[in-house]
């Protein structure tokens, strides 16, 4: 049961930060560079928020950004797919391979 609740939060955290890439490459034209300045970006516009408001528990944002994701990827399909599934690839390599390293089979 702990490695099905991983593997979601795993798909989860993926197809927001695809999401996350899509829209940034408005605005960087690299999508590897976009991917982490996108990020970035929603880290510490976070972090400067919650230092004088705080933001409290945020557990119900999820349905609502993967929702929001999901639509972003279904309308960029064919980009994701032809321009950007190498750099998807790279990403979920290194992520199986830090999964297999902390959970070994």
């Amino acid at each position: 049961m702990h490695l099905i609740f991983i593997f979601l939060m795993v798909l989860i955290i993926a197809i927001n930060f695809s999401a996350l890439a899509l829209v940034a490459t408005r605005w960087v034209n690299n999508y590897a560079l976009a991917k982490v300045s996108g990020l970035l970006f929603i880290c510490l516009s976070l972090f400067f928020i919650e230092h004088f408001v705080g933001l409290g528990n945020l557990n119900w944002l999820w349905p609502i950004t993967t929702i929001a994701s999901l639509f972003i990827i279904s309308k960029n399909k064919t980009t994701l797919l032809k321009q950007y599934s190498g750099a998807e690839l790279v990403f979920f390599i290194g992520l199986i391979y830090g999964l297999l390293w902390r959970f070994p089979i």
